[in-house]
């Protein structure tokens, strides 16, 4: 359910671990790029979208990864990054803790650093 859910909100989700890899896209994501989300789910944020590094969006990311930053594009900053339009945007990081054959966490230090990015439609 909660898989529908992401796919069917009307903003772009993407998740990305600490390599920039993609771990999720959303339908979103698949409308605004014309990229699959089997084929965006073993690239990374640079592949898909080389505009990202002319742009503060993927220093945003990597300090959200690493310190638990959190920070938000205006659409007019979010367009110039992404090149999908007036799009508000935002970095939220996550922390997801790694399961191995357990219902438990088996250790603070396991823990995936992951990335949230929003993408939404600048509203009039």
């Amino acid at each position: 359910m909660l898989q529908e859910i992401v796919n069917t909100a009307n903003i772009g989700f993407v998740v990305v671990g600490p390599k920039l890899d993609i771990r999720l896209w959303n339908r979103w994501m698949v409308q605004m790029t014309g990229i699959e989300s089997e084929v965006a789910c073993c690239r990374t944020l640079p592949d898909l979208m080389p505009s990202v590094e002319q742009t503060d969006l993927l220093e945003k990311v990597e300090n959200a990864l690493a310190h638990g930053v959190a920070v938000r594009f205006p659409a007019a900053e979010g367009a110039a990054v992404v090149g999908l339009g007036p799009v508000n945007i935002l970095v939220q990081p996550l922390r997801a803790k790694r399961y191995l054959h357990s219902l438990r966490p088996q250790s603070e230090e396991k823990r995936d650093p992951l990335c949230l990015i929003q993408f939404s439609p600048q509203t009039a």
